[in-house]
C-alpha cells in the first residue's frame, strides 16, 4: 500500500478520535485510573478510549500491520506478522494534561520499521483543538493543509522579528536536580522556556517555527518522538543527540537516549556547541 493510502487512513482516525473525545478531558470518568500501560506508565480512561478507536477504526481498513501502542503493546491485526510494516502509536500523548484538562495533549501516528529512521507516514492531531500536523518522508510535512516545509515557505522560517532567533526552549522531563543542572547549560541561548507536557506536540510545533529549540534530557521512548521527528525533519528541523551526531533507535516500548532538536541546523549546531563548551570547562 502507498504512503499516501497510509497517510488518509492516519488522518481519518485521529479525526474520528478527536470528534469522539473532543471535549471530555478532565471529567471524572475519563480521568479514572484503570492500571499501567505496556509502556509503564499509568493508563488513564480516555487513554483506553483513544486506542479502543484506533483499533477499531484501523481494523476496518483491513491493512496487514503490527500496531505498537503505550497501552496495549504489540498487536497484530489484520493477519499482521512480523514481517508486516509497524504502525507505532501513542494514544494520548499529554496524558496528565488532558486528565487534568489542560488543552495540551494529542494522538501520535508512525508507519515505521524496525528502526525509527525508516519512519515514512506520521500524523499528530492536538486533540483540544484540531491542530493536524502530518509527513510523508520525501514528500514535505503540513499543517493541516499548509506546507510546513522547503517546499512551501523557507525551511524553519521564522515568524517574529529577526532578533528573536533564539527565543522558545521547550524542554520535558526536568524532574530531578541533575536533569535541571543539564537542561541549563542550554537555557542561556533562549529568551524563554516552555514546559507543556506533549514531545510529539513540541517537535510538531517546533516544526511550525512556534518555537526555536527542543530538548529532551531524560531517557526517550520511540512512541513519544517517531511521529514528531519525521514530522519536523520534513519541515527543514534537525533532530540529534546532544553530540549532534544522528538519532536512531529501535522501535520498542523501552526507553532510549535523550535528544535535542531546533527549527534549523544553525541552532541546532549552536546547541551542540553549547553543550561542548559546558563539558571543557567542568574539565578545566
Amino acid at each position: 500500500m502507498k504512503d499516501y493510502s497510509w497517510l488518509s487512513a492516519f488522518l481519518d482516525i485521529s479525526e474520528a478520535i478527536f470528534k469522539n473525545l473532543y471535549g471530555k478531558a478532565g471529567s471524572e470518568e475519563m480521568a479514572a485510573s484503570i492500571g499501567k500501560g505496556a509502556g509503564g506508565d499509568t493508563t488513564i480512561q480516555i487513554d483506553r478510549s483513544a486506542e479502543d478507536i484506533f483499533i477499531e477504526k484501523f481494523e476496518s481498513f483491513n491493512i496487514s500491520a503490527v500496531i505498537i501502542s503505550e497501552e496495549a503493546g504489540k498487536i497484530f491485526v489484520n493477519g499482521g506478522d512480523d514481517t508486516s510494516p509497524i504502525v507505532l502509536i501513542d494514544p494520548i500523548d499529554g496524558s496528565i494534561n488532558a486528565k487534568r484538562g489542560l488543552p495540551f495533549y494529542s494522538i501520535a501516528i508512525a508507519k515505521t520499521e524496525k528502526m525509527i529512521s525508516s519512519t515514512t507516514v506520521s500524523v499528530v492531531m492536538n486533540l483540544s483543538n484540531g491542530d493536524r500536523f502530518y509527513a510523508i518522508k520525501d514528500r514535505g510535512a503540513f499543517k493541516d493543509n499548509y506546507f510546513l516545509t522547503r517546499h512551501g515557505k523557507a525551511a524553519g522560517q521564522i515568524k517574529t522579528n529577526g532578533d528573536a532567533k533564539k527565543e522558545i526552549l521547550i524542554t520535558e522531563g526536568i524532574y530531578e536536580d541533575a536533569v535541571l543542572k543539564e537542561f541549563l547549560i542550554y537555557r542561556k541561548m533562549f529568551n524563554k522556556i516552555r514546559v507543556f507536557g506533549s514531545v510529539a506536540l513540541d517537535l510538531s510545533y517546533l516544526a511550525d517555527s512556534a518555537a526555536d529549540g527542543f530538548v529532551h534530557p531524560l531517557d526517550s521512548r520511540t512512541f513519544d518522538y517517531a511521529a514528531g521527528k519525521l514530522i519536523l525533519e520534513e519541515a527543514g528541523g534537525c533532530l540529534s543527540n546532544q553530540n549532534g551526531e544522528p538519532f536512531d533507535a529501535d522501535v520498542n516500548l523501552k526507553k532510549g537516549s535523550p535528544f535535542i532538536a531546533a527549527r534549523n541546523r544553525e541552532i541546532l549546531n549552536d546547541m551542540v556547541k553549547t553543550k561542548i563548551n559546558f563539558r571543557e570547562e567542568k574539565i578545566v
